[in-house]
């Protein structure tokens, strides 16, 4: 069971990568073209949503179905809030720890 994540996210020509914690924290690794504004926050599973990334009491990015603790699920759809008007994307893991 992975404790840590790497997740690369693709929407549209825009890319970025997130380190996602079993401590319910998530961290950008990676943003060169400045897709979201906030750079760390909190997440939270739920079995209707899935993974949500929270900053400052917003819903930033949704993992659709996808949590840490299942090691079978490596790539799915992302939604990017609230800014881009809840642009549609893919995410893959690229790494588990």
């Amino acid at each position: 069971m992975a404790t840590n994540a790497v997740i690369l996210l693709h929407f549209g020509s825009k890319k970025l990568s997130i380190t996602l914690s079993d401590h319910n924290l998530w961290q950008v690794s990676g943003d060169p073209q400045q897709v979201l504004s906030m750079d760390e926050g909190i997440w939270k599973y739920s079995v209707t949503a899935g993974t949500e990334l929270i900053a400052d009491g917003q819903t930033q990015i949704v993992l659709v179905g996808w949590k840490l603790t299942d090691d079978s699920e490596n790539t799915g759809v992302a939604f990017l809030f609230p800014e881009t008007a809840n642009t549609v994307g893919d995410f893959s893991v690229t790494a588990r720890v």
